[in-house]
Order: structure tokens, then sequence, then C-alpha cells
């Protein structure tokens, strides 16, 4: 395990996404909250996250979407990541809010999403 990593509390791997998985692998890391802070959408990162994430934990999905249509958008993220995290998984919604106007009528989104493993 590479100098310092056991211990610390925030790593930065200065490579694509898809390698995640694999390098926290390596040093042995357990994840308990994914930020998935990418533009228009993160959802291309949404089965990574899910794979690293630890027993419990959270993901801070952003994403656009119309303001009339956030309810349907939280909705299906919700499914999304059920689906992702099976039926032994609990995912619900913590909190959600409106970053900033993203185009008109488009809002940047956040949901924090609460993941617990059902033991």
């Amino acid at each position: 395990m590479a100098s310092g990593v056991s211990d610390a509390q925030a790593v930065v791997f200065n490579e694509d996404n898809a390698s995640a998985r694999r390098r926290l692998g390596e040093y042995g890391v357990k994840v308990r909250h994914v930020n998935l802070g990418l533009l228009p959408s993160s959802r291309g990162t949404w089965k990574i996250a899910a794979e690293i994430l630890d027993e419990d934990g959270w993901i801070h999905v952003h994403g656009n979407c119309r303001d009339t249509e956030i309810e349907q958008w939280s909705d299906d993220v919700v499914q999304e990541f059920k689906a992702l995290f099976g039926t032994s998984w609990t995912v619900e919604i913590a909190e959600r809010f409106r970053v900033k106007e993203f185009g008109p009528a488009i809002g940047h989104w956040v949901l924090d999403l609460c993941c617990k493993h059902n033991s």
C-alpha cells in the first residue's frame, strides 16, 4: 500500500473514473462518500459509484433537468441506484437542492442519496 493512503481522509487519483474500482481495491480503501459532480450529467459514473461504496454511505449526484421535471428525475435516479445495488440495499434521498440555472427553465440539481446495506 502506498505511504499514507491507509490513514488518509481523502485520496485523489488523477485518472479516469473507470480505473477507480481497481485502484481502490489495490489500496484497500473503503469509500463512504462518492461525489458525482460531473456536468451536465454524472450518469456515466453511477455504476462505478455503486460498486465502490462501502456498506453504508452517501452518493452525491449532480444532474440537469427541467425544474418542472425534478420529481420524476429524482425518482428515476433513486430507482436506477436501487437497481444497481440490488435488493440488499436501501437507497433514499436525504436532501435535494437546486444549485444554479443551467439554461432556460433548466436547473442544475443535486441529490444526496443515503445508501445502506440491509444486514
